[in-house]
């Protein structure tokens, strides 16, 4: 008997640990827009918003594994919480079967409440999901996140969003990671400012039903648009036709599509719309190309696999970077070898004995830089912080933008200092940007300092947002 009631003490002791696995595993979803929004005024709390759409990988994901994550869950007692989604998962009446607690005509009401409200939709009246918004009880919005985004970055999410409106609040929510790379600060994504980025990946039945079109005609107005919702699609088939597409040379380089003109060459597009909008699978394709003959081509792919940042790519990327002899690819391989590698050891030595013994004064710039996409680490801190004070000026400014690319916040007031104590008032603007990056804005404040010291001829929208 006493071995029963021990048993049960266990039991009731691990309950009341944890409260959020016991209450549903789930986010606590409110009802109604109007009212989320009156109760936040009067609790002066923020608002989380989640957009989600069915049948996407990355959507699933979310709904099934990051909404109920134990953090997430904890950090959402303390704020409003809103659904939106546009789909029917359960019969009227009942509970919504994908995020439970409420209805579906009540998360389909919040979606077209939040669309006309809060989000920036394309000029088609389409916007991204996923996407995440954190609005304050005055309803301004505090930050977003397009895309996907994990636990851990939602987490911090969570924490920056109220240090802004309860730090109280605040101080129980620990921000252990970092901040996501598509995070936006004070607003939210403009669906309209870069090509295809709202559209919606097609179903795998409606993928391979556009591979089918395109395999039948190789003409008609519709095929670039029709590539692109392929280029959106995980899907193995997908992947498969567009390295298949990059291979065409039915029409010659840059001899398609108004040559020389703005739009370019249909492949180099395709490459850099990969970059940008496609999901991780299609590194292999980017890879083929990192040793193409056609420079052009082969920078785009180098920028492509930067952006899409697969662990699995380093191998491909560090092989063309020991081949590669030119120093305005070999300045680009750095950056996406650390891109890519961002938590992996050899990588990260990699990277710090390019920044000590790289005689390219370029290249070795664009890996101080590159040294913001690692993990944080104390080498590389040690090296950024020796490079800020010990560096060329050009060098010293790489220093200071890798900080603030780095979002780890225990860079602000060393940087702080070094800015007080340069010389040169040049460096100022790069060391103004980083700073804001470190507290709180997004990686576009950056955009001008990375390309200016890293002599950059390709946008990373993905990272830095349409250039202007």
């Amino acid at each position: 008997m006493r071995r029963l009631q021990r048993c049960l003490t266990l039991v009731l002791a691990a309950i009341s640990s944890a409260p959020a696995l016991f209450a549903g595993g789930a986010i606590a979803w409110s009802p109604e827009w109007e009212a989320a929004l009156a109760r936040a005024a009067a609790e002066k709390k923020v608002v989380f918003i989640a957009v989600n759409m069915d049948d996407e990988i990355a959507n699933d994901r979310l709904a099934q594994k990051v909404y109920v994550d134990e953090r997430v869950v904890r950090a959402s007692e303390f704020t409003v919480n809103l659904i939106a989604s546009r789909f029917d998962h359960s019969p009227d009446d009942r509970p919504c079967s994908r995020f439970g607690g409420i209805e579906c005509i009540q998360h389909k009401r919040i979606e077209g409440a939040v669309r006309q409200n809060v989000l920036k939709s394309d000029s088609n009246g389409y916007v991204v999901a996923p996407q995440h918004v954190f609005v304050g009880p005055d309803q301004k919005v505090l930050l977003s996140v397009p895309y996907e985004i994990t636990a851990e970055e939602l987490q911090w999410c969570f924490s920056a969003a109220l240090k802004l409106v309860d730090p109280a609040a605040a101080a129980k929510v620990p921000a252990t990671g970092r901040p996501p790379r598509r995070l936006i600060q004070g607003d939210v994504f403009d669906s309209g400012a870069v090509p295809g980025a709202s559209l919606a990946p097609p179903s795998r039945e409606q993928v391979l039903e556009l591979i089918k079109e395109l395999r039948a005609s190789m003409w008609g107005a519709d095929r670039p648009a029709k590539l692109l919702r392929v280029l959106l699609s995980p899907e193995p088939e997908a992947v498969e036709f567009i390295g298949q597409e990059m291979k065409n040379d039915l029409f010659g380089r840059r001899g398609w599509v108004n040559p020389g003109g703005p739009n370019g060459d249909p492949k180099d597009r395709l490459m850099h719309t990969m970059g940008v909008l496609s999901p991780a699978p299609y590194w292999k394709v980017a890879a083929d190309y990192v040793d193409d003959e056609d420079l052009k081509l082969r920078n785009e792919a180098i920028v492509a696999l930067e952006q899409l940042a697969v662990p699995e790519s380093v191998k491909a990327i560090q092989t063309a970077l020991n081949k590669e002899k030119l120093p305005k690819l070999r300045k680009d391989l750095v950056r996406a070898l650390a891109s890519a590698g961002a938590s992996d050891d050899k990588v990260r030595k990699s990277m710090l004995k390019l920044v000590a013994g790289e005689k390219d004064e370029l290249v070795r710039r664009c890996a101080i830089v590159g040294l913001g996409w690692l993990a944080p680490n104390d080498e590389v801190a040690a090296a950024l912080s020796k490079t800020l004070v010990d560096g060329k000026f050009e060098e010293r400014c790489a220093a200071a933008v890798a900080m603030g690319l780095s979002r780890h916040e225990p860079f602000a007031p060393e940087l702080e200092k070094a800015l007080a104590a340069e010389q040169n008032p040049d460096f100022k603007p790069f060391a103004d940007a980083a700073l804001s990056v470190l507290k709180g804005a997004g990686l576009p404040a950056l955009r001008t300092s990375v390309r200016q010291l890293c002599e950059d001829e390709l946008e990373r929208e993905k990272f830095f947002g349409p250039g202007g």
